[in-house]
């Protein structure tokens, strides 16, 4: 049975037995869809007896999908003898049955709060973020093969090849080994610029400090110090290290209020709030450092507006929804601290799952160029063959006759035929060396020059800092700055969220 778009209020929604008393019914297979109630006395009631007896009927696969229920006077959900949901108002319901887990996935993750010793056995990813693309083993081999994507410096390597066979060549081989390598170090060089500065990012933030329960005090650690299953406490505008659940905030009925211009772009506050029954526990070091919970969750994944999980606690569990969690990223706003268990750390956070991996990345004006190199090279290979051609008639026709000073028979065919396409092919290789000028190598050299003067102009640019925050633009990959002469249209909605 389907219920779907029902908008009620008062009553609310009852289904169940309505017999005599001692009669047996039972309530199966409902799903409530996109229902709304609002000012209901009850808002979904279920029941498999009739009158106030003991409910003992069966009630099963009851599935709720987008249910909201606003100023519910008496109870929001009440399954059988049971009451569930929240007493009063409430702005989204979430299924909520008393001592009844939320169905979580089989290849969930599961981990005790302050139980290290049990967390380390899991294996969970620190808390240590990298967003650099290289490393000192990696950045020679990883860096060249990048640049080899680029088609000029594909040609010039072929050009040095050829330079090395001396039959061919009227030219040494360094008046190209030279130039090549001055273009492919010059590129180096700004591309390790580029990722020290990621080095540095990344150790700033992962030396930031937090308050962290160890033992029976708060102890103040770095970021990349953190695990999963820690406490760690959120004073007032700071970021939050990790993925966390909330336990209390210093606000009545355990509500707190979020930044999450970090994650989604928007400016406007967010209302997040701990469960009720472990909010009362406050601040009290000794209750925290007590508070032995058993989490289960979902597995690390890059849905931002989405949390399964259970909490279980004194031998009852208690689900866990997105209102009950505050990401990595968001910033603590107009309340004075937090409290909260780490459930994703480092690269399992949804911010980091969210974030691409540092990879390598061609602007416009590279594939503009591959596309004219391409044509430059398609009237290199049309030259190139016109001369052969005509290298090779003239030695079929007055070649064959300066054998007597360039003896052929040494290194060439005695046929005379074959001799001249021979000479033909040798030519047209030495013609690509002689026209190799075609395809300018000292472009790239000046392209990469004004991209690192044109990212040091945007980080001097005094128009583009923001002094009540003292923030100033940062180029953070200097191979993309002409990407911002590309736009042509921003879209935006109502709360100032850019949309690609």
């Amino acid at each position: 049975m389907l219920f779907e778009r029902i908008n009620a209020s008062g009553v609310g929604l009852t289904i169940g037995s309505v017999g005599p008393s001692g009669a047996h019914s039972c309530v199966r297979n409902i799903t409530f869809r996109n229902c709304t109630m609002y000012n209901t006395f009850k808002g979904i009631y279920l029941k498999s007896r009739p009158g106030n007896e003991i409910d003992t009927g069966e009630i099963s696969d009851i599935l709720y999908e987008n249910i909201q229920i606003y100023n519910a006077s008496q109870w929001a959900i009440w399954i059988g003898p049971q009451q569930a949901g929240f007493k009063g108002a409430c702005s989204l319901l979430w299924p909520y049955i008393p001592e009844v887990a939320c169905p979580i996935p089989s290849d969930s993750r599961k981990f005790k709060v302050n139980d290290p010793e049990y967390n380390t056995l899991k294996n969970f990813t620190g808390n240590e973020v990298s967003t650099s693309k290289y490393n000192l083993i990696t950045f020679l081999p990883k860096n060249l093969f990048e640049q080899f994507h680029r088609l000029a410096n594909v040609y010039f390597l072929f050009l040095l090849c050829l330079q090395s066979i001396p039959q061919i060549s009227s030219l040494p081989a360094y008046t190209t080994v030279i130039p090549l390598c001055f273009v492919l170090t010059l590129t180096a060089v700004k591309d390790a610029i580029d990722d020290i500065g990621r080095h540095r990012s990344d150790k700033m933030v992962n030396n930031r400090r937090a308050q962290t329960i160890v033992g029976n005090e708060f102890v103040n650690k770095r970021w990349r110090e953190i695990n999963v299953g820690d406490i760690i406490q959120v004073s007032n505008d700071e970021f939050v290290a990790a993925d966390i659940v909330i336990i209390s905030t210093s606000e009545p009925n355990g509500l707190c209020y979020i930044e999450t211009l970090e994650l989604d772009g928007e400016t406007n506050l967010k209302v997040r709030q701990s469960l009720e029954e472990i909010q009362e526990i406050g601040d009290d070091i000794d209750e925290l450092s007590m508070f032995h919970a058993e989490i289960e969750c979902e597995l690390p994944n890059n849905n931002l507006n989405r949390f399964d999980g259970n909490l279980k606690w004194k031998n009852k569990i208690y689900p866990l929804k997105n209102d009950q969690v505050i990401l990595r990223g968001t910033r603590l706003r107009n309340t004075q601290w937090l409290l909260g268990i780490v459930c994703y750390a480092g690269s399992d956070t949804k911010l980091m799952k969210n974030t691409n991996k540092a990879s390598f990345k061609r602007s416009h004006i590279d594939h503009l160029l591959d596309k004219i190199i391409i044509g430059v090279l398609i009237l290199l290979i049309f030259l190139c063959a016109t001369m052969t051609i005509a290298c090779t008639f003239w030695e079929l026709s007055f070649g064959y006759y300066f054998r007597e000073y360039l003896p052929w028979e040494s290194y060439l065919s005695n046929k005379k035929t074959h001799a001249a396409v021979q000479i033909g092919f040798l030519v047209s290789l030495s013609y690509v060396i002689n026209f190799s000028t075609v395809v300018p190598l000292s472009l790239y050299v000046s392209i990469e020059f004004v991209r690192l003067l044109q990212s040091k102009w945007i980080d001097w640019d005094v128009n583009m800092y923001y002094e009540p925050h003292n923030i100033c633009a940062k180029v953070r990959t200097t191979t993309l700055n002409e990407e911002l002469g590309q736009i042509e249209y921003i879209f935006s909605d109502k709360t100032g969220t850019l949309t690609q």
